[in-house]
């Protein structure tokens, strides 16, 4: 779907001691000693590379568990406050493309926007000064939620145009909606609507990054994470890896289950730009 995007603004040890014993005389030379057992001597030998082959085993598990710990994202619910990273949480849901049957729109909007997979990937060919839509085929809602598509966009794309990702919750005039976009120049937003796509929406936070858009794939990511009180959403938008904005925005109580996910696209009025998505991901930042 299309919408009017906002107007522009001007990261006991044994001790040794003489025998007791008085030894047997004996005559001529001594008796050999018996000769040593090689077999005991090869059992010994396998039993103590067995141990410290055990042991060795035993490290080697507690390290590469150590490393794996290390390696996995923060659980349980995200606070106000806590530390995140883009990969924090549970991937609920991914796409690549491959799949033209996946389930995303292939229509061509009003405006002459048209939606499509290609070998390349989901190809959005987007036209007028508008922001376009295209629902996530995953429609479970998530209360705290992690949205990241991955994308070129065609080199020659108007300044202005550009791609990103939207979180809603509620229907109709209840519609609760954020977008987290990035430009070709490397300015971004993050937007609220309230009564879905259809209202203007109102700029809480912009500015500039040093990432911009272009044939190099480059994720852009949004967090919308519901707060134990269900009235506060902590919002957060990376380009690529730089953590651009991160803060709350409040409404009234939250009593639905959650929020779903979109694509979006930005365009300019002076001609067509064309973003081409490799990759779409719903990660649950609560897991």
């Amino acid at each position: 779907m299309d919408q009017p995007p906002p107007p522009p603004h001007p990261p006991a040890p044994w001790q040794p001691g003489s025998s007791t014993e008085i030894p047997a005389p004996y005559f001529g030379s001594p008796e050999p000693a018996p000769p040593r057992s090689r077999a005991g001597l090869f059992i010994a030998i396998v039993a103590v590379v067995t141990v410290v082959a055990i042991v060795a085993i035993a490290i080697g598990v507690v390290v590469a568990s150590q490393a794996a710990l290390k390696r996995r994202a923060p659980a349980g619910p995200l606070s106000a406050s806590a530390a995140v990273t883009a990969n924090r949480g549970t991937v609920v849901f991914s796409d690549d493309f491959h799949d033209s049957s996946s389930g995303w729109t292939t229509e061509t909007l009003p405006s002459g926007t048209t939606f499509a997979y290609t070998s390349g990937g989901y190809v959005v060919v987007a036209r007028g000064n508008l922001d376009h839509f295209a629902t996530s085929p995953y429609d479970k809602p998530v209360q705290q939620v992690a949205i990241s598509v991955t994308a070129t966009q065609s080199d020659d794309a108007p300044t202005g145009a550009g791609y990103g990702v939207s979180c809603w919750r509620g229907q109709d005039a209840a519609e609760l909606r954020y977008d987290f976009i990035v430009t070709s120049g490397g300015d971004w937003q993050v937007s609220r609507r309230d009564g879905g796509v259809p209202t203007k929406p109102l700029v809480l936070k912009q500015g500039t990054s040093t990432t911009k858009l272009g044939s190099t794939a480059l994720a852009v990511e949004g967090m919308c994470a519901t707060l134990a009180d269900k009235q506060t959403t902590r919002l957060v938008l990376f380009a690529g890896a730089q953590k651009v904005a991160d803060f709350t925005d409040t409404s009234p109580k939250l009593t639905d289950e959650g929020w779903v996910t979109d694509l979006m696209v930005t365009s300019a009025t002076i001609h067509s730009s064309t973003v081409t998505a490799s990759r779409f991901e719903v990660r649950d930042l609560s897991r």
